[in-house]
Formats: structure tokens, sequence, C-alpha cells
């Protein structure tokens, strides 16, 4: 592969060094016929991806009349991706995963992203209301006093508070994509704080990138965040505790290894 640094230095070098294709394919070590394309052409030649065959790829005109016909249904009549995969595999004998059909990514909040996010309307936001991380069967306990937060302020220390969260999507079709995915956005006002002062707002996006277009904005949001929790999880087991390298020899123990471990961690 030619480097667009070394695409300038070989037609620099025969430009002005006046070297043969010759010399230039022994001083640069490529074929003679390759230096020929490069002194050819003024600019190198774009890298362009090939297109992946999909085994969905049978299947996206049904897809589509799905998702047409649902944009005119109400809401709560919608097909989620679990039904859409179901219909694909009973109706028409789609033989693949559940993964092809539902992905979602975390997508680099990049200023091109940002600037689309910031040019939205004002009605595209709406307020993205988490669900309790957990519900109370018993009597609710009192909570705690937040000794941390105290001597946050009592010590001036820079403290950043979360003050609200919106949601919002755009269509966005990344450069080296061939068709438009859902771009899902979520905006989070945090202020920054020192003392009992407010220095100023910050504005933070998040981004996630899909092909699910049935589901609500805040379940999209909702099943990145549950995905990185398990990331977290994994990653603590490998680096912290160790768990998942286990000192025996088969792969039954190692599971009882990793089993072990894995409960311990979560009752520390």
């Amino acid at each position: 592969m030619v480097t667009v640094d070394e695409y300038a230095r070989i037609r620099q070098a025969h430009a002005h060094d006046k070297l043969s294709v010759r010399q230039l394919a022994r001083n640069f070590g490529h074929s003679r016929r390759k230096i020929r394309e490069i002194l050819a052409q003024a600019e190198p030649k774009p890298y362009q991806r090939r297109a992946m065959p999909s085994i969905l790829d049978p299947f996206k005109p049904v897809v589509d009349v799905i998702v047409g016909e649902d944009k005119q249904a109400p809401r709560k009549q919608r097909h989620t991706a679990a039904k859409i995969f179901r219909r694909l595999r009973d109706e028409h004998g789609y033989t693949g995963g559940y993964a092809p059909v539902h992905s979602i990514f975390g997508y680099d909040a990049r200023p091109n992203v940002v600037a689309r996010a910031e040019n939205l309307p004002a009605k595209a936001w709406r307020k993205l209301e988490r669900p309790p991380r957990y519900t109370v069967h018993t009597q609710p306990r009192p909570r705690p006093d937040n000794v941390k937060e105290r001597i946050v302020v009592a010590r001036q220390f820079e403290n950043q508070r979360l003050q609200s969260e919106e949601v919002a999507e755009f269509n966005y079709q990344p450069t080296a994509c061939t068709q438009t995915y859902r771009m899902v956005v979520v905006r989070k006002n945090i202020s920054v704080e020192k003392g009992e002062k407010l220095l100023f707002d910050r504005i933070v996006y998040f981004f996630y990138l899909s092909n699910d277009w049935v589901a609500e904005a805040n379940e999209i949001v909702f099943r990145a965040n549950d995905r990185c929790d398990q990331e977290n999880v994994l990653a603590q087991l490998l680096h912290a505790v160790r768990a998942l390298t286990a000192p025996v020899d088969n792969l039954v123990s190692n599971w009882a290894y990793m089993v072990m471990t894995a409960l311990a961690w979560n009752l520390k």
C-alpha cells in the first residue's frame, strides 16, 4: 500500500530528480507497473471499502415494508426488532441470527455530528426519563447523608452535577457506509460548581448509531448503556480480580473458578 506521503515523494523524485521508472521502483520498493500508475495520476485514488454481502440482504425489502407500515400504525402496535426477527424467521425462512437484524454502536462525538446535534430544532429534543435501577419490594430505607458531597462543597473542590438529559435523533450515513442509519443523540446539561458557586454549564453529547428504526430513541440509549455495563463487569473480572485467568487445567475447572470469583466480587 502506498501512503500519501510516499506518493508525493515518488512524484517529486521523478519531476525534480529526473529518476527513471526503474530507479524509482528500486528506491521505493514497488513494481514498475505501480510506479507508472502513480506517475499517471496527479492525486492518489481514495480508498474504497468493498461492500460485503450479508445474509440479511435478500430480506431487506421485507424489512422496509414492515417499517413503512409501522410508520402509519399507532406507536404501541409497531414492530420491535425482536418481532421483525421472528417474522423473518417464521414467515420468510430467514436462517441468520438476531445480530444482523439489530445493532447499536457507540459513536465518537466528532465535530460533524456534534454540529448536526447543535443545529437540531428545539422541538426535536425530549426529556430522557430513565427507569429506576431496581424496584423496592419491601419498606423503603432512608438514604444516608451524602458525606462525600458535603466534603466536596466545604473544601471548594470542583464538582460536576447532571442537571438534565434530553434525547433526539437524525439520519446519518458514515463515510465508509453505503446506507443511512439512525443516529440517536443524548444531550447532557452538566453544571460545573466550585463550593457553592456555579461556574458554568457544560453541554456534552453522546451518540448511538443503530439500524433499528422501530424502537423508541430512549430504548436505544438504554440498550447501549446496559451493554456498556456488561463490558465494565467483564473488564473488572479480567483485570481487577483475574477471574478469567484461572490456574487450572481444564474447561470445567476454569468455569467453576470464574463463577466463584464472580460471586465473591459481587458479594464484596
